[in-house]
């Protein structure tokens, strides 16, 4: 048997009202989400559904357990519990570097990737990935700005400068269609995508 709660049995919320927004406050997911000044909601029911994901789990090991014991078992599962294990890097990045994660909009946590704004729409292109031939592209454009000099080699380099990085990558976008950008980068291995909507 399973009984999926806002926050499970026991425990000092146990009797709190919450709903998929309150969950997803209380349990992080709305630290890390939005622009660095405005947090932003998860889009649907992410908590109810990371829960639900969770409970499949618990019940099909469950019924493994039962399979090689005979015994049955009652699951308590907490929507927030489910969510604050759901946090990705930032549980992690805070246990072993102390590091608090914090909102940077379509920025990566670690500038792998950001999403741009082009001439026709939005396309998610990677930041790292085969770093000079990036260059080279903008620089066959007339837009690699100073990109191609020594500081920006090294992945550690990048990250100091991600701003910078940023605003000249911003500009090349915004010459393109999102179409354009991903065809040709997908040519050249990068792992890029157009942001599609329902159409």
């Amino acid at each position: 048997m399973a009984s999926i709660t806002p926050f499970g049995q026991d425990g000092p919320y146990k009797d709190l009202k919450a709903s998929d927004i309150t969950l997803q406050a209380l349990g992080g997911w709305i630290s890390v989400t939005g622009e660095p000044g405005a947090p932003l909601k998860l889009y649907g029911d992410q908590a109810y559904h990371a829960a639900s994901l969770f409970t499949a789990n618990g019940v099909l090991l469950a019924l493994l357990g039962r399979h090689a014991t005979g015994r049955g078992q009652y699951l308590d599962i907490s929507v927030f519990e489910c969510v604050a294990a759901a946090l990705d890097h930032v549980l992690p990045r805070y246990f072993y570097q102390g590091v608090v994660s914090r909102r940077q909009g379509t920025l990566h946590w670690n500038n792998a990737f950001r999403v741009f704004k082009c001439r026709d729409g939005y396309a998610l292109l990677s930041i790292h990935a085969h770093w000079e031939t990036l260059v080279e592209w903008l620089a066959s454009e007339g837009m690699a700005d100073d990109l191609a000099a020594k500081k920006y080699l090294d992945r550690a380099g990048r990250d100091r400068h991600i701003d910078h990085i940023i605003a000249v990558l911003e500009s090349w976008a915004l010459t393109h269609t999102a179409d354009e950008l991903v065809e040709k980068g997908q040519l050249m291995h990068f792992p890029w995508a157009e942001v599609k909507d329902a159409r």
